[in-house]
């Protein structure tokens, strides 16, 4: 009875000590390390990962802040309106406006040229009773010319206040050369005996020869600009030293200088010297003669131009005439002074006040009267108070 329990005691104890050796056995064995596991990108492919999401996501974000947070885009142009400069100095030109009634004159061509003439000004009674639309246009076209061309700051006058008669003393004791006579003194008015060399002469004459065209008169335009328009007071031709033989020719060239020197104004103050052709009708008051009725150089619309008002003339008679073609300033305080035309002389004269010299003087209102035997060349030279725009 006892064999069995003591032999299941002995298999319990054999148990026992089978596990006790095995767990002692474990225990006395090192762990084993544990393999890592492989990772799904290498460090240097992640690196070059981000990098080029940076690079992706920089414009992205850039492209949705404007989306979201940009300026409005800028209007369609509507063909209707016009150009506005984006300059903060711009004013836009004033828009086209009610004229009035048509002029009530019989020749409305007329009305314009008294216009652009300044008789709007000099003459208001006659002009705004019967060339009311005429004024109204120039106005308006000086208004737009004004706004579209404004006058810089530092725009400079060549003739200021109060300097035209120490001007025309300087003419007269320093060129004794040019054999100057003092014709009248206010206004100031010098007849120059001998201004051109007989050389001089002959190049004007030359470089005028084949360029000569109907003299048109300027005055105000039909679409409200300045230019040159049809007269019915000037019959004579002319055409212009602007082409590189004439501009280049050292004969001009030292005239030009001249010029520049007797009236102390810059060469770029004058026009292109006006090269002008009469030729001889059989009696004057004859339909086709050729004239230039009274008139004055200053141009009313030139006030509020760049180059401003015509300060000075100087007209040179280029040859002897037989007959006729007198120049003559009918307003003179002194009395009518007429001036024969003769080659190689030359006369000089204000078209502006000496106290208000950006105002006309109608004192040196003058007329070329008909050629009638042989044919008259001459030249205008004209000087404004700023630069004209020609090249030196």
């Amino acid at each position: 009875a006892l064999f069995p329990a003591a032999a299941l005691r002995g298999t319990f104890e054999l148990e026992r000590a089978r596990r006790a050796f095995a767990m002692g056995k474990k225990k006395a064995e090192p762990d084993r390390p544990k393999q890592p596991r492989a990772p799904f990108v290498s460090s240097r492919q992640w690196r070059r990962f981000r990098k080029c999401t940076l690079w992706l996501l920089v414009p992205i974000s850039a492209a949705l802040a404007l989306t979201f947070f940009g300026p409005p885009p800028p209007p369609e142009a509507d063909a209707t309106r016009p150009y506005e400069a984006r300059s903060s100095g711009f004013v836009r030109p004033p828009e086209p406006q009610d004229l009035g009634p048509p002029d009530s004159w019989l020749n409305p061509a007329e009305c314009l040229a008294w216009a652009g003439s300044g008789q709007c000004k000099s003459n208001p009674g006659f002009m705004l009773i019967n060339c009311n639309h005429s004024c109204a246009k120039l106005d308006l076209g000086k208004r737009q010319y004004a706004a579209r061309c404004p006058t810089p700051a530092n725009h400079t006058a060549a003739l200021p206040p109060g300097v035209m008669h120490a001007t025309f003393e300087r003419v007269m004791s320093e060129f004794a050369e040019l054999q100057p006579e003092r014709i009248s003194v206010d206004p100031p008015v010098i007849l120059f005996h001998k201004f051109f060399s007989e050389e001089e002469t002959e190049a004007f004459i030359r470089h005028g020869r084949g360029r000569y065209a109907k003299s048109l008169g300027i005055g105000l335009k039909e679409d409200g600009t300045f230019g040159d328009v049809k007269t019915e007071i000037r019959t004579s031709a002319h055409g212009w030293c602007q082409h590189d033989a004439c501009i280049n020719d050292p004969l001009v060239q030292q005239v030009t200088r001249r010029v520049a020197d007797i009236t102390q104004t810059p060469t770029t103050n004058a026009e292109f010297a006006q090269l002008v052709y009469y030729h001889a009708c059989a009696r004057e008051g004859e339909p086709d003669c050729a004239f230039y009725r009274r008139h004055n150089d200053y141009i009313d619309g030139d006030l509020d131009r760049l180059q401003g008002v015509r300060i000075y003339t100087l007209f040179g008679y280029m040859n002897d005439v037989p007959g006729g073609g007198a120049t003559t300033f009918p307003n003179l305080p002194s009395g009518p002074v007429t001036f024969l035309p003769q080659r190689g002389k030359a006369v000089l004269w204000p078209s502006v006040l000496a106290d208000a010299p950006h105002s006309k003087d109608e004192r040196t209102d003058h007329e070329a009267l008909p050629v009638t035997k042989g044919e008259k060349f001459g030249a205008n030279f004209w000087i404004h108070q700023c630069a004209f725009g020609r090249p030196a």
